[in-house]
C-alpha cells in the first residue's frame, strides 16, 4: 500500500479512537499482577550500528535477530527494549511496518515480549536515511543517532509528520499481545545542555523544544488507546537541570514508573525506595555498566522487588558499547586499553562474556 494512503487511514482510525486517559493507579497495578518478572536487555543486533541500520530494509536481518535472540531466550530473558526509526518510517512506510512485524514473529518465537522506544535524545544530532557510517575505532555508539533529528525538534513546522508516525505505529500494534509497552522518549533532553552560574550551555531551543515535544508525544501515544502502558524513563538527579525539567513531566505522565541507573547496587536500592511512593509498577530500562553496576547482585533484587529490568545491549557489534562512555573523551584510544566490558553479553559467536556472569543471571530467571 501507498505509504501516504497507510498513514492518512492509520491518522483517521486514531482520530475515530476514545484516546484514553493515564492509566489510574489500580488499573496500572491491576494489569501488572498478571504479568511474570519481565528482563532482558536494550537490543540492537551486532550488524546495526544504529536504529535506521536496524530497520531499513536493505540492512534488515532477521537471521542476525533470531540467532541472537535466541542466545538471550537461552539465558533466560524474556523481554527486549527495542528502539524504532522516525526516518524509516518516513522513507520506507509500509515496508517498515513488514520489518517491524517480522521482528515481532522471532521474538514472539523466542518467547520474547518487546517494548518499544518511538523517540530517542541521544548521541548523533541528525538523523539520515541511507548507507549508514562504519564505526569508529573504540567509540562508544559512535553511530547512534537522535531520533527525531534534533533540528526538527527545533522546527515545530515538521512535528505534524511526528504526530502521524506516532499515531501510525501505535495505532498499529496497540492491541498486539507481543508488544509489552510503549516507552514514548529516551532520555530526553539529553543533549548536552548544562546552566551553570546561571548561564545556558547548549542549545537550550533543543532542549526546550524537546520537553514540549515529549508532551505531545505522550498525547499522541494515548490517541491511539493502547492496550499497553505508556512511559518515559527518568535518568537524572532531581537537583541537575534534566532532572528539574523532564523528572516530574515524565512520572505524571506515565502508566508505570521507568528509569535507568548505572550507579550500582546502593543506588538502584534508593531509587527502587525512592519511586515506590508513586505506587505504581516499576521497570529499570537500563543498567548494567562494568564495572560499577552488573548483573550480580542487581538482576536479584530487581526480581525479588518485581522492578522489570533492561542492560544495555545484548551482542557485542558495530555499536561498541564494550567500550566506556570514557573511551570517547580519550584522544586516540586503542583496544588495548580496554581491560572490561562495558555493557553487552554476548560475542558475536554466542560465547558469553563472562560465562559466570551468564549462569547466574540463567539462575536468577529460573528461579
Amino acid at each position: 500500500m501507498n505509504r501516504t494512503i497507510f498513514a492518512i487511514i492509520a491518522v483517521l482510525t486514531v482520530t475515530a479512537l476514545s484516546a484514553r486517559e493515564k492509566w489510574s493507579e489500580e488499573k496500572a497495578n491491576s494489569w501488572y499482577a498478571s504479568q511474570p518478572f519481565y528482563a532482558g536487555a536494550n537490543f540492537i543486533p551486532s550488524n546495526a550500528i544504529n536504529q535506521i541500520e536496524m530497520w531499513s530494509s536493505d540492512t534488515f536481518s532477521p537471521e542476525t535477530i533470531d540467532r541472537e535472540l535466541g542466545w538471550a531466550a537461552a539465558i533466560g530473558f524474556n523481554s527486549m527494549r527495542v528502539f524504532l526509526s522516525d526516518v524509516v518510517w518516513a522513507n520506507e512506510g509500509e515496508r517498515f511496518f513488514k520489518n517491524v512485524d517480522k521482528y515481532l514473529e522471532i521474538a514472539d518465537r523466542r518467547g520474547i515480549k518487546t517494548l518499544f522506544v518511538i523517540f530517542d535524545s541521544c548521541w548523533n544530532p541528525e538523523s539520515a536515511y541511507g548507507k549508514q557510517p562504519e564505526p569508529k575505532l573504540c567509540r562508544h555508539n559512535s553511530g547512534w543517532v537522535k531520533s527525531p533529528s534534533l533540528s526538527i525538534v527545533k522546527d515545530k513546522s515538521k512535528w505534524g509528520k511526528l504526530e502521524e508516525y506516532v499515531k501510525a505505529v501505535v495505532s498499529r500494534y496497540r492491541d498486539d499481545p507481543r508488544v509489552l509497552g510503549w516507552d514514548v522518549y529516551n532520555e530526553p533532553g539529553n543533549i548536552g545542555f548544562t546552566v551553570i552560574d546561571g548561564n545556558e550551555k547548549g542549545d537550550a531551543a533543543a532542549f526546550y523544544g524537546t520537553k514540549e515535544l515529549l508532551k505531545k508525544t505522550f498525547e499522541w501515544a494515548r490517541s491511539a488507546n493502547p492496550s499497553q502502558p505508556i512511559t518515559s524513563g527518568e535518568y537524572s538527579s532531581e537537583t541537575s537541570t534534566v532532572g528539574k525539567v523532564f523528572n516530574a513531566l515524565q512520572r505524571s505522565e506515565s502508566d508505570i514508573i521507568s528509569f535507568h541507573c548505572y550507579g550500582g547496587k546502593k543506588h538502584l536500592k534508593t531509587i527502587i525506595s525512592k519511586l515506590r511512593r508513586y505506587n505504581r509498577p516499576l521497570f529499570c530500562t537500563e543498567f548494567m555498566a562494568r564495572p560499577g553496576s552488573r548483573f550480580d547482585p542487581e538482576l536479584g533484587m530487581m526480581k525479588k522487588e518485581k522492578v522489570a529490568a533492561y542492560c544495555w545491549g545484548l551482542v557485542s557489534g558495530k555499536t561498541q558499547t564494550i567500550y566506556s562512555w570514557k573511551f570517547n573523551k580519550m584522544e586516540n584510544p586503542t583496544p588495548d586499553m580496554l581491560k572490561i566490558w562495558f555493557h553487552d553479553v554476548f560475542f558475536e559467536s554466542g560465547v558469553p562474556y563472562s560465562k559466570k556472569e551468564a549462569e547466574y543471571i540463567k539462575k536468577t530467571m529460573g528461579e
